[in-house]
């Protein structure tokens, strides 16, 4: 099954274009912190960051301009983000916490069969509005399916490093704490991220408590 595109991506750039003629396939190292005056814990999550090391991961891709444009591109995957080759320029974007990554399809009624053998990824920065499309091919279409999992899995796992290393130490605790009323009925307590600006990310310690008397159901502190 899948979601129509136009219904998730429709405000998200990829250099201008849209892909109508594609919908999802559900399937299964940062900045250093900036504190301001109540010391909460922020942290630069713009995609202009360095990226880290030497790649994790290369490969050549089929990176989608637009729906009736792809170019082969050189993809390097660093653990904090990917960089790829384009018109000549390279193309260098940091990982944010707040991205997915998600296997796509064209729909049945495409018509431009020279890209329908393409098995196509998406990597959607949906707090800067950025969507990259990418696609893999190969002569048997399973190899290309196996291929373009092993890229799902590789850059979803590095966005799972950058969410990772930006919480301080802790568990999820549900009991109460002793002496604080306030925490009697909260059902579990921990950090999240908060997405403050386009490129901040704050990590703010939550509460969830159950709905009473139409009051709070989260609290945040």
């Amino acid at each position: 099954c899948g979601k129509d595109f136009d219904e998730n991506l429709g405000s998200q750039k990829v250099f201008g274009a849209e892909f109508d003629a594609l919908y999802e396939i559900e399937n299964p190292p940062v900045q250093h912190p900036q504190t301001g005056v109540n010391e909460v814990l922020s942290y630069a999550v713009s995609v202009d960051q360095p990226l880290r090391g030497m790649p994790v991961r290369q490969g050549k891709l089929w990176y989608l301009l637009a729906e009736e444009k792809v170019e082969l591109v050189d993809f390097c995957l660093y653990v904090n983000g990917f960089s790829f080759a384009h018109e000549g320029h390279e193309v260098s974007i940091a990982l944010s916490p707040f991205t997915l990554v998600r296997n796509c399809k064209f729909q049945e009624t495409y018509s431009n069969l020279s890209l329908m053998d393409l098995k196509i990824f998406k990597l959607s920065l949906f707090t800067q509005n950025l969507c990259y499309y990418y696609g893999v091919r190969a002569a048997d279409e399973s190899e290309a399916e196996e291929e373009r999992q092993r890229w799902v899995v590789e850059l979803a796992r590095a966005v799972a490093l950058v969410t990772q290393s930006l919480f301080p130490p802790f568990s999820i605790v549900c009991a109460p704490m002793e002496n604080v009323v306030s925490t009697l009925r909260r059902l579990m307590a921990g950090y999240v991220l908060y997405h403050e600006k386009s490129d901040v990310a704050t990590v703010v310690y939550c509460e969830l408590h159950p709905h009473c008397d139409v009051k709070d159901m989260a609290k945040l502190t």
